[in-house]
């Protein structure tokens, strides 16, 4: 990805219209749900608290979402940042930062924040 952190932090995150489901790729299993999304990385919410500085092949489901280039998914990389309780004691909240985002992804990143982003 061509941007530094620094520009990543200037720009804002998206809160998004309804949370999409993110899995595992490996084990398809369910990590959580999509909160907000910025083109360095994403909120996920969980049931479960993710383990801090562990990378993560997550796939996010954007299947009924209506996007110009859509796969129907997006494939990331990600490392987790941090994981704490949320203001719900039922769920955790996670934020992962993207890593090795090729220009297909960060097109796409793009496309989703327009298409379910709240504006500001």
């Amino acid at each position: 990805m061509n941007r530094t952190t620094s520009d990543n932090r200037m720009g804002a995150r998206r809160k998004l219209y309804f949370y999409l489901k993110v899995l595992d790729q490996n084990t398809c299993e369910e990590v959580g749900r999509l909160v907000d999304i910025h083109f360095a990385g994403m909120l996920l919410i969980s049931e479960q608290e993710l383990e801090v500085d562990k990378q993560l092949d997550l796939r996010v489901m954007i299947d009924d979402v209506h996007l110009e280039h859509s796969p129907g998914k997006l494939d990331v990389q990600v490392l987790t940042r941090w994981s704490k309780q949320d203001v719900n004691p039922a769920y955790f909240v996670t934020g992962v930062q993207f890593v090795n985002v090729t220009p297909n992804q960060e097109r796409l990143i793009g496309e989703l924040i327009q298409a379910i982003g709240f504006r500001d």
